[in-house]
């Protein structure tokens, strides 16, 4: 019941010039990130109360519009169970993402939602909306977003 690893692929051009790295933040100190292919993380860093980032240094230094593939994932060390949900927050204006979330056979919830939070930070997370959703034939969900913007989204669960 405890997440293992999730993967992150970046498949966009840079949105500004002079782009040398590109920022990932979570929620846990439990996390580590590893390099798949397109650049190389750093140690994860403190940076606020409940947020670590890494930097992932690109291979080369990018002006805007120049395409760039970027994939890494993230291996999580929990000792106790997280809150069943996970969320990504867009501080600004990202296209096309899509979120899939797989769970393990022995391992299936009783309920999945896709959902919308206020907040992912305390005292504001709450749910603005949500839906159910089904898990598919590999005990996965996705949702596709067209455009995510300044705003938290993604699945909760209940086992």
């Amino acid at each position: 019941g405890q997440p293992v690893d999730q993967r992150t692929d970046v498949p966009d051009g840079a949105v500004r010039d002079r782009l040398a790295a590109y920022r990932y933040s979570f929620d846990t100190s439990e996390a580590t990130v590893e390099r798949i292919s397109g650049g190389q993380p750093s140690e994860p860093r403190h940076r606020s109360k409940s947020i670590w980032s890494v930097d992932i240094t690109l291979p080369r230094t990018l002006n805007h519009g120049d395409e760039h593939s970027l994939e890494f994932e993230t291996k999580f060390h929990y000792t106790r169970p997280p809150e069943a949900c996970m969320r990504r927050a867009a501080h600004e204006r990202f296209e096309n993402v899509v979120l899939r979330l797989e769970f393990h056979p022995s391992c299936l919830p009783r309920q999945v939602y896709w959902t919308e939070w206020l907040d992912y930070r305390e005292p504001k997370i709450s749910v603005l909306q949500e839906e159910q959703v089904t898990l598919d034939a590999e005990h996965a969900v996705q949702h596709r977003l067209d455009v995510l913007n300044r705003a938290v989204v993604g699945f909760r669960w209940k086992f």
